[in-house]
């Protein structure tokens, strides 16, 4: 898989990663952002070591519409990668009130595809402020490589994600930090 793909699965992600809901409520992640303003946005940095090579990312992501059934979120992406930097186009992508039927939480799915999840609380400090944060810790194996991560999350953060650390080892090692920098809550 090539490092840009990687990349951008990884922007990607930060919406979904940590989230979990149960199938009779709204999804946190929903919830998230629906309890803020259209306009509310959060920037997330995040660096990529891999293959020799560092990256750095800026995502915003930014609520543009929310109803009942669903939010929609905009997402930017900056990358700047052997000094050159690039914008990708913006995508938008829609956050269902409800868990689609079938699907499973995070965790549910990290399980069901072998990998040990630990669950835990602990307070951090993100973009100068404090929350209390759930902490999802993983470990396991895909495709040949050895996959460990921390993510905190917080639901008072539009879209959930405070901060992720996580590293493969095997075919395509690699190391990522994900953190929070700027939330503008409306």
């Amino acid at each position: 898989m090539r490092l840009s793909k990687i990349l951008s699965l990884a922007a990607v992600s930060c919406l979904a990663i940590g989230a979990s809901w149960a199938r009779a409520e709204n999804s946190p992640q929903y919830d998230s952002w629906a309890k803020h303003g259209v306009g509310s946005s959060v920037t997330i940095k995040g660096v990529t070591e891999a293959a020799g090579q560092k990256t750095e990312m800026e995502i915003t992501q930014t609520l543009l519409e929310k109803s009942d059934e669903k939010v929609v979120v905009e997402i930017k992406n900056k990358m700047t990668m052997m000094g050159n930097t690039m914008d990708t186009p913006a995508q938008k992508l829609e956050i269902p009130a409800k868990a689609p039927e079938g699907q499973g939480t995070p965790v549910e799915e990290a399980k069901k595809a072998g990998f040990e999840v630990k669950e835990s609380e602990e307070n951090v400090t993100i973009a100068g402020k404090d929350y209390a944060a759930k902490v999802i810790e993983s470990t396991g194996n895909q495709n040949g490589m050895e996959i460990v991560a921390k993510v905190w999350t917080s639901t008072d953060v539009p879209g959930m994600m405070l901060k992720t650390v996580s590293s493969t080892t095997g075919a395509m090692a690699s190391n990522t930090t994900m953190e929070v920098t700027a939330v503008d809550a409306k």
